[in-house]
């Protein structure tokens, strides 16, 4: 009973967070995405980057990301509130469509493999994610320092051989 008093407090202090994300940092998500020509050696790399992905980092993603960045299908109880069910699905929504990692990556979304990449590592540099209002009702969601080397090595790993593909000058 304690737990659930403890929750709706939560989900009450949640409430009175704005409702407006700071999570993007106001990112316009109306620009395409610069497309990069796709070739057999761009696809084996992006290939391999998700059997890393999945070996690696789904894992870590799964516990903490995809239940806004993914598909979530048991949604906790406090999701049947009415306003904390608009709240919910519309931040459900925006994350998506700035990085939908529902089938793996090359991630969907406004970015490219690329941008993808860096927007994670600057999101693990400033522990942006998970946000803090997702935090105080999720409690266990917040990415330990051996979760940030796992995907901060991920990342770099998969920079690096996307950066091997590009033309030399």
């Amino acid at each position: 009973m304690k737990l659930v008093f403890v929750k709706v407090v939560s989900i009450v202090l949640l409430l009175k967070i704005s409702l407006v994300s700071f999570a993007h940092k106001g990112e316009d998500h109306s620009e395409p995405k610069e497309e990069i020509p796709s070739t057999v050696e761009r696809e084996k790399v992006l290939d391999e980057i998700n059997e890393n992905y999945l070996a690696r980092v789904e894992p870590i993603f799964k516990k903490k990301c995809l239940d806004c960045h993914g598909q979530l299908d048991d949604f906790p109880w406090y999701h049947s509130l009415p306003f904390v069910k608009t709240m919910m699905n519309e931040d459900m929504s925006e994350a998506k469509v700035h990085l939908d990692m529902t089938d793996g990556f090359p991630f969907k979304g406004h970015g490219n493999p690329e941008e993808d990449l860096v927007a994670l590592k600057n999101s693990i540099e400033e522990e942006s994610m998970p946000p803090l209002r997702y935090r105080l009702i999720n409690w266990n969601t917040k990415v330990t320092d051996l979760e940030k080397k796992k995907i901060s090595n991920w990342v770099a790993d998969s920079i690096s051989k996307l950066e091997k593909l590009k033309p030399q000058d």
